[in-house]
């Protein structure tokens, strides 16, 4: 089980020397309006006798001391990826990533124009084209999946290094330390109001088309949230998206407190 707002590093696949998946601390974070803590991450890749990694969703201070451990340790780090705008809207150490760090910052170009990300007035990089042939994150095994549904612009990444990885920022939700017992594993956020596009159809038969791909390629053995428990390591990231699909999308769940 993930430990929440915890005040270290924790890998969740792989380790310090050989590169993994790894959540970056969490002490001192804030919920969104579900009451799950933020999970932002670091994957590390070696890549030719070097340590690289790459931040997705980590804007935020309480996850800076573990970035500077990373550096610490002799790890590259190249960038930070969001996954969308509104998770853009409540970061608040894109400063500190540009100044002390030097990170570029990756956002689709469909969540720029969104008044949470144009007030931030930072400079953003595509994260699609970044992977892509001659991006400056090609020599990492890293996929950026457009995934329009949550906000137009949102993002997952995938790896098939380390038994595969899926980071799902807001497209796939688990349950928090707030949430019921009973709460199902993995939900699927709603799509904002029309105009917005696509409809929830159309994002779950996106969901379908990447379960059929996995029949090909195989299922990643992680997934990881931006909110909620981390499923590592294991067979059932299938089983959970089948179960994300059968559901309706969903609605806030709050433990009940005396």
């Amino acid at each position: 089980m993930t430990a929440f707002y915890h005040p270290r590093r924790q890998w969740l696949v792989g380790n310090a020397e050989e590169g993994g998946l790894a959540m970056l601390p969490q002490f001192g974070c804030g919920s969104g309006g579900t009451h799950r803590p933020f999970n932002s991450y670091a994957l590390v890749f070696p890549v030719g006798g070097v340590r690289k990694a790459l931040l997705f969703d980590a804007p935020f201070r309480h996850a800076i001391p573990g970035v500077r451990g990373l550096k610490e340790e002799g790890v590259e780090i190249l960038g930070c990826f969001v996954s969308h705008a509104d998770l853009a809207g409540r970061g608040d150490a894109f400063d500190q990533l540009v100044a002390e760090f030097e990170l570029p910052l990756f956002l689709h170009p469909e969540d720029r124009h969104d008044p949470r990300v144009r007030g931030l007035m930072q400079e953003w990089e595509d994260p699609i084209a970044a992977c892509g042939e001659g991006g400056p994150l090609a020599d990492l095994p890293i996929e950026t999946l457009h995934w329009p549904g949550h906000s137009p612009g949102s993002v997952m990444v995938y790896t098939p290094a380390f038994g595969g990885v899926l980071l799902t920022g807001d497209s796939a939700i688990a349950p928090g330390p707030m949430q019921p017992d009973d709460a199902p594993p993995l939900e699927r956020p709603p799509a904002p109001p029309p105009p917005f596009s696509p409809t929830d159809d159309e994002v779950c038969d996106a969901w379908r088309v990447l379960l059929k791909r996995w029949e090909t390629d195989g299922a990643p053995r992680t997934l990881a949230p931006l909110h909620g428990e981390i499923y590592a390591d294991t067979d059932d990231v299938p089983v959970l998206i089948r179960g994300l699909l059968k559901a309706a999308p969903m609605t806030p769940q709050v433990r009940p407190t005396a």
